[in-house]
């Protein structure tokens, strides 16, 4: 059975949670992570 639709607002701020595997750093760079923030 799939999970119900994800209700999305418009201009609504989401709570983003990353961890990279066995709590290694998910961005490597900043550029990694600007670009993470641009998408």
């Amino acid at each position: 059975m799939s999970r119900p639709l994800r209700i999305e607002y418009e201009n609504a701020f989401y709570h983003v949670m990353n961890r990279g595997r066995g709590r290694e750093n998910t961005f490597l760079s900043d550029d990694d992570f600007k670009h993470f923030l641009k998408n």
